[in-house]
C-alpha cells in the first residue's frame, strides 16, 4: 500500500519534464528584470518570471513539490 501511493500520486500529479534544451539548466534562463513604479506607485516588471503577477505566482505554487 505504501508503494502504490506513489504511483497513484504521479498519475494524478505527473511530473514536470523540460522539453526545451534552453530551459534544462537554470542557469541559462534569463530571470533579470528590471522594477520600475508607474505613475499609480504600483510596481512592474518586465522579467520573465515577476512576483507581482499573480499568474506566475499561481504557477509556481501549483508546480512546487
Amino acid at each position: 500500500m505504501r508503494q502504490d501511493q506513489y504511483i497513484l500520486k504521479n498519475i494524478y500529479n505527473p511530473p514536470i519534464n523540460i522539453t526545451s534544451k534552453k530551459a534544462k539548466n537554470i542557469y541559462d534562463l534569463d530571470l533579470y528584470e528590471n522594477i520600475k513604479i508607474n505613475e499609480k506607485g504600483d510596481p512592474e516588471s518586465d522579467g520573465l518570471i515577476s512576483f507581482f503577477n499573480p499568474a506566475h505566482i499561481y504557477c509556481l505554487l501549483c508546480n512546487y513539490l
